[in-house]
């Protein structure tokens, strides 16, 4: 921590046009401030979002842009919200890179004693935290209870991973039936159910204390209301 007033250099992997074509891009970090910590970075995640934000998805893209946000670095990992721009116009996704201290958390030892690989520990700041919080919001944390987790994407498979912990019994919900082995024998999922088969949602109706909708794009919720 504290200033550090000898301009860095960093290269990273930047878009640079919303084609998210990355190519490497060497640029100055900022100097450290007095809440700021210089870190490496080891590991990084790849989330969806960074595939947006590279794309000009969503309309607030800033170019040249250095996507990623599930970062490992040593014993910290942080996450932060790559739609802010730097001052200079960039995010600060780079490989070393300067972050506020209070995003920056510590990997708890457990995880590493029992040989948690960095770029496992990179996803659960991003996926991890999007389905923990809304259970852990909503008072959805005690074990027995019967959860749903919609679609099993990235976030759907933390979905199976963080209710199977906290001793739920879960039922995955998905379009088609390819990824019920995945579901069931290699993420522990206790059912599966497909959404276009009306008799097996009809016979989940009313058996579920919660659904976790991990679904990106705009769909009818109605078929999952009743279960």
């Amino acid at each position: 921590m504290g200033s550090h007033e000898t301009e860095r250099k960093t290269t990273g992997w930047a878009a640079r046009d919303p084609s998210g074509i990355l190519s490497p891009y060497t640029y100055s970090l900022r100097n450290t401030g007095p809440e700021d910590v210089f870190i490496k970075v080891i590991c990084c995640g790849i989330c969806h979002t960074d595939i947006h934000q590279a794309k000009n998805d969503l309309g607030k893209s800033n170019y040249p842009m250095v996507p990623g946000h599930e970062v490992v670095a040593g014993h910290a990992t942080q996450t932060v919200n790559n739609t802010v721009p730097r001052r200079s116009g960039r995010t600060t996704m780079s490989t070393p890179m300067v972050i506020p201290l209070k995003v920056a958390l510590p990997v708890p030892w457990s995880l590493i004693k029992n040989g948690m690989a960095p770029e496992q520990v990179a996803p659960l700041l991003c996926a991890g935290i999007t389905v923990y919080s809304p259970l852990n919001h909503f008072g959805l944390t005690a074990s027995g209870l019967r959860g749903g987790v919609l679609r099993l994407g990235g976030v759907g498979h933390m979905g199976v991973k963080i209710a199977k912990a906290m001793g739920h019994h879960v039922t995955v919900i998905s379009s088609s039936d390819k990824k019920k082995v995945e579901a069931l024998e290699h993420l522990g999922a206790d059912e599966y159910l497909v959404s276009s088969d009306a008799e097996g949602m009809q016979k989940a109706a009313g058996s579920l204390n919660y659904i976790i909708d991990t679904v990106p794009v705009f769909h009818p919720l109605e078929p999952t209301f009743h279960c």
